[in-house]
């Protein structure tokens, strides 16, 4: 009888699907959401293994299944490794980034996705932030334009994009419970307007919510951002979603926009709605109205009535490492080239040394949720070798401190290990007993030691060190989580945070025959437990003879920078480069000044101690699995770099705006208000190291003959640009706007307009550019709404912030 009643049932629910499938799509909403219970309802706002939604048979109401992004299709199986969210931004290229969002929409329909969680889109307000690799870099219209072309490209082929993290996920430190102190127009005029454009121009079917509080509220139940900014001003009709474990509890995020709890219904399911149901603190129709957008998201898409898999796309996409290799020659940025040493030729170049840590391990992308694990991948010696044969390069990784082996602890060779069942070393150790090496890898499921539950633990190691020479030691910490190294009772490493698996260091003097306390701590805050130490006598980076083959070789290149351990969601960076790398740097300049230095970083780094001493310097971001294949192409000159930076790199630290008040634990103040990148260069009258916008060419271009105008709501701007070298190439017309004097304060200048221009060595052309008078608006915090000031605006065109030639003024009423 059951059966025969189960059939009935799903045959109904059959050719109500199939009813419906033709008629106007809200019908078809309404019509599932009438035949559904409440705990169906219920069911369907909460996720479940990670990264499904849950589905309803009786209903035929589909599984969903997500992937993530913003890089790659990452979570299900190798995949396709784009350029980094930064490194597009650095093509400055609509159509390129639309063509990435296709090709990632086509690998996900190779994996059965229904939705990519990607574009992330935060605003890059400080370099250590550990995931500013994934972003589109500190200039709000750039940022907004790059992941308009990336929406569009992914919701063409049937998938739902995701932009995130809607608002202010600018740094990792605590953002799992700190928050964002900013004003109202900070957040109108620079964190907010690139979701805003995404919005009204790609149309993307989900916004996920970050993990900080503004203003001391969870981002995931911010009535004003998600009901009063995203649905009430923005007219956003999609799904609101959280990121993972990011819902804090029940009542606020039904009550102020959230529509999807993630990984799990953890606060939102029938237990904890239904008593707010019965007390009226919840209502009904707040249930149906989320319901109704997430089988909204579902119709729109034609999930309810096909499966999204497409085996016809290869997992393996030939296509979109194409894609992915165009775009990582795109944005590949030259910042230094004295003396036209590059590109690199053939008859002046018979020997090249390539040294430093990412020569032969080139990252393809940084850590967490935006690495991709690709089929295949092109280190720098791989793409040097291939373009200049493999018998002229010479690989010289140097002596990175990684490289120190596992150290037995006590001159006597072991260290004193306790073992704590807690994160925080506290109480009676669990577990005493002496160790030869600190240096494991343990599932959550594992005990560190016989005797302890598996799980949560803290350890403390004691030795002593007692060096035969006076001399610099090095020591190093590998770890995921917390760990740090005392000596003497001196802080040396700290690294004492929740964290991917990632390296840290230092270098300290000891003295001959001097015992010193060596202290070692670390603690595991769930999942993984890893960690490794080592020290030992400082060593030059390099034998002899790599010295000497490294001195007599026509040129070197130097690969340094971060990876998928350093540089990672989870864990903000360090501004110096990794330990080690800049004593390479150092040493092989000595030898050889005509070095090449390519750098893997999501940002700027400190370069003091050697950027006045190398003639070249290529900005080689994350660059994608055919990373090697790019930047061997541009060093060739095969391909005319055209990349230009995405953010300001300032020339020392107390330069950036933020510096100050970034990255501290509990309330972030972002004291520098909308003076964010190379506005608060301007607005502070720093000079950077190189300008926003800012990139070399292997041929040079110039502008004039600017005109401005009004054209309806718009100003219309004109401007000849010519190739005035001898190489073909192209270059980014960028055009900023400087508004009338008032009394509160703007910027000097912002960028309003921009295009990418490929000319013949020679060429000239006429461009011409649009501004839509609402964008040169300003947030009136008196009034709380945009205005634009009546008066003559100045129009500076150029190629970078601070190299804008023509000018012309216009008058706007």
């Amino acid at each position: 009888m059951r059966s025969t009643l189960a059939a009935a049932v799903a045959s109904v629910s059959l050719f109500s699907a199939v009813a419906f499938a033709q008629t106007n799509p809200a019908d078809r909403v309404e019509d599932l959401l009438s035949r559904m219970t409440l705990e169906e309802k219920i069911t369907l706002l909460g996720g479940i293994d990670s990264m499904w939604t849950r589905k309803i048979e009786r209903l035929a109401i589909p599984q969903l299944k997500f992937t993530d992004g913003p890089n790659g299709t990452r979570c299900w199986g190798k995949s396709t490794a784009y350029p980094a969210g930064v490194l597009l931004a650095a093509t400055w290229d609509r159509e390129l980034a639309q063509r990435e969002g296709e090709q990632l929409g086509r690998d996900a329909k190779a994996r059965g996705s229904h939705v990519l969680l990607g574009p992330g889109m935060n605003i890059y307000r400080h370099p250590r932030n550990g995931r500013n690799f994934e972003y589109f870099g500190e200039d709000p219209l750039l940022a907004g334009e790059i992941a308009v072309g990336y929406v569009r490209g992914v919701e063409s082929q049937g998938v739902s994009a995701t932009i995130k993290h809607f608002a202010t996920n600018n740094q990792e430190t605590d953002r799992m419970t700190g928050s964002t102190q900013i004003d109202e127009r900070t957040l109108r005029e620079i964190y907010l307007p690139a979701f805003k454009r995404v919005i009204d121009q790609a149309k993307p079917g989900a916004v996920m919510s970050a993990y900080n509080r503004i203003n001391g509220t969870w981002a995931s139940e911010n009535g004003w951002l998600q009901n009063s900014v995203l649905r009430d001003e923005w007219k956003f009709d999609g799904v609101v979603m959280s990121d993972w474990g990011a819902v804090h509890s029940t009542i606020g995020p039904l009550n102020n926009g959230l529509d999807l709890e993630m990984p799990d219904g953890k606060y939102m399911n029938l237990a904890t709605i239904q008593p707010l149901l019965d007390n009226g603190v919840v209502q009904q129709a707040t249930i149906d109205t989320k319901v109704r957008r997430l089988l909204t998201w579902m119709v729109r898409y034609g999930w309810l009535d096909k499966d999204i898999t497409d085996a016809s796309i290869p997992k393996d996409n030939p296509e979109g490492e194409r894609v992915g290799l165009e775009v990582a020659r795109a944005g590949l940025t030259l910042l230094k080239n004295e003396g036209d040493l590059l590109p690199l030729t053939k008859s002046s170049v018979k020997r090249i040394a390539l040294v430093g840590p990412n020569a032969v391990k080139t990252p393809v992308g940084g850590g967490g949720s935006g690495y991709t694990d690709p089929f295949r991948s092109v280190s720098i010696a791989e793409g040097l070798k291939a373009a200049f044969g493999e018998a002229n390069v010479d690989v010289f990784i140097g002596n990175p401190i990684e490289k120190l082996a596992m150290t037995p602890g006590i001159d006597g060779g072991t260290f004193k290990a306790e073992f704590f069942e807690n994160k925080t070393l506290s109480g009676e150790p669990k577990v005493t007993q002496d160790v030869k090496t600190i240096d494991f890898e343990i599932g959550s499921t594992t005990p560190i030691v016989e005797g302890m539950t598996p799980g949560q633990f803290s350890a403390r190691y004691r030795a002593t060190i007692t060096p035969a020479e006076t001399c610099g030691y090095s020591f190093f910490t590998y770890a995921d989580d917390g760990a740090r190294v005392l000596i003497d009772g001196k802080l040396l490493i700290d690294d004492w945070s929740d964290h991917a698996a990632r390296t840290r260091g230092a270098d300290v003097t000891l003295e001959k025959g001097k015992k010193y306390d060596v202290v070692v701590e670390y603690y595991d805050g769930g999942g993984a437990a890893i960690f490794k130490f080592g020290c030992g006598p400082k060593t030059p980076s390099f034998e002899q003879a790599e010295l000497d083959a490294i001195r007599s070789a026509d040129v070197v290149i130097a690969c340094v920078g971060f990876n998928a351990e350093n540089e990672s969601e989870g864990s903000d960076r360090t501004y110096e480069l990794p330990v080690g790398q800049d004593d390479v740097l150092v040493q092989v300049i000595a030898q050889n000044p005509m070095t090449i230095v390519v750098l893997n970083a999501g940002g700027s780094v400190d370069m003091m101690k050697w950027i006045d001493k190398t003639p070249a310097l290529l900005h080689a971001y994350y660059a994608g699995q055919s990373g090697g294949t790019a930047i061997a192409d541009v060093l060739r000159g095969n391909v005319n770099p055209s990349g230009r930076l995405p953010f300001t790199i300032e020339k020392r630290l107390a330069d950036i705006p933020s510096e100050g008040h970034w990255g501290n634990e509990g309330p972030v103040e972002y004291a520098e208000g909308i003076f964010v990148g190379y506005r608060g260069f301007e607005h502070r009258k720093i000079e950077p190291r190189f300008p926003f916008g800012f990139g070399l060419s292997y041929t040079t271009f110039a502008v004039d003959a600017a005109m401005a105008t009004t054209m309806g709501d718009a100003i219309e701007v004109s401007v000849d640009v010519t190739n005035t070298g001898k190489r073909d190439g192209a270059t980014v017309v960028q055009c900023y706007v400087a508004p009338p004097k008032i009394d509160v304060p703007r910027p000097a200048k912002e960028l309003k307009a921009f295009t990418k221009v490929a000319l013949k060595a020679g060429e000239k052309r006429q461009v011409v550019l649009s501004i839509p008078r609402s964008d040169l608006a300003y947030w009136d915090p008196t009034t709380r709404a945009w205005k634009v000031t009546p008066g003559e605006y100045k129009v500076h065109v150029g190629f970078d912030s601070r190299n804008v030639p023509a000018t012309a003024a216009v008058e706007v009423k």
